[in-house]
C-alpha cells in the first residue's frame, strides 16, 4: 500500500502544480486591477515549485529538488518585492487600481483597448 502511495503523488503534485501555473496565467493575463496581477504572479510562482517538488520526488532526488526550489523562492521573493515596491509607489501617485483607468488618466490608451 504505501509503495502505491508514492507512485501516484508526483503525478498529483504536477497535475495541481499545472492547474496553479495556468490559474496563475490566467489571473495575470485577464485581470486588469494591478493586486490581482500580482497575485496572480504569485499563485503562478508557486504552481512551478510545485512542479518542481513533483520533478524531484519522481527522480528520487531530493536534493536537487531542494537546492532549485530554494533558489525558486529566492528568485520568488526577490521578484514579489520589487513587484510591490513599484505598487506602492503607482498608489502613491494613482487613484485607481485599474490599470485601465490609470492609462486614460495619462492619457496613455489605445482605441483597441477601450472597447475590451
Amino acid at each position: 500500500m504505501n509503495m502505491q502511495l508514492q507512485v501516484w503523488i508526483p503525478e498529483v503534485l504536477l497535475a495541481f502544480g499545472l492547474v496553479q501555473f495556468i490559474l496563475g496565467i490566467l489571473m495575470l493575463i485577464t485581470q486588469r486591477n494591478y493586486l490581482k496581477q500580482v497575485l496572480g504572479m504569485k499563485v503562478m510562482l508557486q504552481g512551478i515549485i510545485l512542479i518542481l517538488v513533483s520533478e524531484g520526488w519522481r527522480r528520487q532526488d531530493i536534493f536537487i529538488g531542494e537546492a532549485i526550489i530554494i533558489s525558486a523562492l529566492i528568485v520568488e521573493a526577490v521578484v514579489l518585492a520589487i513587484a510591490i515596491s513599484l505598487l506602492i509607489q503607482i498608489a502613491k501617485k494613482a487613484r485607481y487600481t485599474d490599470l485601465l483607468e490609470i492609462r486614460k488618466e495619462r492619457n496613455w490608451v489605445n482605441p483597441a483597448d477601450e472597447n475590451g
